[in-house]
């Protein structure tokens, strides 16, 4: 009996045709960031906060050679001659950014990315945590910040907003919010999008635009 041959074995990357909605993802490696970048990694699978880093390969909004950030649990695997490549949804990206621009600066600067569709950008200075006589973790926080004292929220800055779809049930919020804007958020949502333990400046999160709880105005009176 003639054995089956493996047939994603013998596929080229030029073979796959992704679906209406969905794109072509060739996993890549760079070299590490640890500062204020994503964390590359230097093997064939990059991997950090359950994160991937790769280039468009055919995408119908997207130019070959994108370089796009998604989740390691979306989309699907599929092996060829030269790699694993990934299948994902358009709404499975996380953050990208323009082939040319990352030529340009070759950096993994969160805020150099544009996020997703219906994600946003923010960022947040570290917190100092401690552990109480009781066990109960709280955050310090600095002087400066308006969350402190506070361990279930986190008062962020909007660096960037992605394109926004109409989800139905919800308000529009894109003339509620902007960069530049305050929000509060729970402290649990969203991804973080740089090496924390590496003690930046600012620490990035992607998360959905509607994970937004309240806007902070300051009172100028």
């Amino acid at each position: 009996m003639k054995k089956a041959s493996n047939i994603t074995a013998e596929l080229e990357i030029s073979d796959i045709k992704p679906a209406k909605g969905r794109l072509l993802v060739e996993i890549k490696s760079w070299p590490a960031q640890f500062s204020s970048g994503i964390l590359i990694g230097s093997s064939s699978v990059v991997i950090r906060n359950e994160l991937y880093v790769g280039e468009v390969r055919a995408s119908e909004n997207h130019n070959d050679g994108d370089v796009i950030v998604t989740s390691m649990y979306s989309g699907f695997h599929v092996p060829t001659k030269s790699g694993y490549v990934k299948v994902i949804n358009n709404t499975d990206i996380l953050m990208f950014k323009s082939k040319e621009a990352m030529e340009s600066t070759k950096s993994f600067e969160p805020s150099t990315f544009v996020p997703g569709t219906n994600y946003m950008l923010v960022r947040y200075a570290p917190k100092t945590e401690k552990v109480t006589d009781s066990g109960i973790l709280v955050d310090l926080g600095k002087k400066e910040e308006l969350s402190k004292n506070d361990s279930v929220i986190d008062i962020v800055e909007i660096v960037s907003i992605g394109k926004t779809e109409k989800i139905l049930g919800m308000a529009p919020m894109d003339k509620f919010i902007g960069a530049g804007d305050r929000v509060i958020v729970d402290k649990f949502v969203g991804i973080p999008m740089n090496q924390i333990d590496a003690n930046p400046k600012y620490i990035y999160k992607i998360m959905y635009y509607f994970d937004i709880m309240a806007k902070v105005e300051k009172n100028e009176g």
